[in-house]
């Protein structure tokens, strides 16, 4: 809860679309979308801001500085989407995409209602 909230947020504060995310148990993966990649820095850094106390008390959940990976095509996004969508399964924490709950994976493939946040909506996407 306290992810979406902060998530939900960012993403109005800095004009960004979040097209797809896992939330893992140490890490998390992020599909954003900006015309301007300043807008993602500015996401990134007060979403990690914001929720740092809150999540940091036991250890180091923001260990490492986000990586962010430039999409160029439509078919590069859908690479990336599935990654993110199996990244659960291939660390062994379940063994299909659909009993992982903090997933877009409900939303985008399943067309399920979101089990606690809500992706912007794909078909907007601007790249081909």
């Amino acid at each position: 809860e306290v992810l979406y909230n902060t998530w939900e947020l960012c993403r109005k504060n800095n004009n960004l679309m979040i097209l797809g995310y896992c939330v893992m148990p140490n890490h998390i993966h992020f599909m954003l979308w900006s015309e301007l990649g300043a807008n993602v820095q500015q996401f990134l850094h007060t979403m990690t801001a914001l929720t740092f106390k809150k999540l940091q008390p036991g250890g180091g959940f923001w260990k490492e500085r986000p990586r962010v990976v430039p999409i160029i095509s439509r078919q590069v996004f859908l690479t990336k989407l599935d990654y993110i969508h199996r990244n659960q399964v291939r660390a062994g924490l379940v063994t299909d995409p659909a009993d992982w709950l903090h997933s877009s994976y409900h939303q985008i493939v399943l067309g399920q209602e979101s089990n606690g946040f809500r992706c912007d909506d794909l078909s907007v996407l601007p790249i081909r």
